[in-house]
């Protein structure tokens, strides 16, 4: 299945998922310092690594009786300067639905799954398209609200001139990352 996201829909959801957050604002916050990430979050895009942790990964869980989604960003720390950055989302209605261990969500199964990866130049996209992602859930301690993962997809930007380009995300991993209840 595949899930084609049009340009408003995209820009909205991608600007949700980087809540509120400008990937300029952290590079002006950090340039002039020396800060450590806590590595949390890893991937290789087209074979290249991503890594991630905090300040630089952000995770929110929403949930209501019949509509609950999870959302998590990151920004490259090793590439501030470019703007790299992966979102993860996915949404059910399953009525009364909880965050737990060996839950996943996959485009093949027709869940509501959308990733993308983006990166300072692409700005420009038409609409993306996930031919695939999977997100599993492997730890949820809900007393520390923090969750781990593993997750991968393939995601084709199209943009207004029909020029594509397709990031394929692998080996994604996110552990321990703190996520906000709401």
């Amino acid at each position: 299945m595949k899930i084609k996201f049009h340009k408003k829909i995209y820009h909205l959801s991608f600007l949700v998922l980087l809540f509120n957050c400008s990937t300029n604002d952290i590079i002006n916050d950090t340039l002039n310092e020396e800060l450590e990430t806590i590595e949390t979050f890893y991937a290789k895009v087209n074979g290249v690594d991503f890594v991630s942790g905090e300040p630089y990964v952000e995770a929110r869980f929403s949930s209501s009786q019949n509509l609950s989604s999870f959302v998590i960003t990151a920004v490259d720390a090793n590439d501030l300067t470019n703007g790299k950055a992966i979102g993860l989302t996915f949404t059910t209605t399953e009525t009364d639905f909880e965050l737990k261990n060996g839950i996943s969500f996959s485009v093949a199964n027709q869940d509501y799954v959308a990733a993308n990866y983006a990166e300072n130049n692409d700005y420009d996209y038409e609409y993306s398209e996930n031919t695939t992602a999977t997100i599993e859930i492997t730890n949820v301690n809900t007393t520390n609200k923090e969750i781990s993962g593993i997750f991968s997809f393939s995601v084709t930007n199209v943009n207004t001139s029909g020029n594509t380009i397709t990031h394929n995300v692998t080996n994604g991993v996110f552990t321990d990352v703190i996520y906000l209840e709401e």
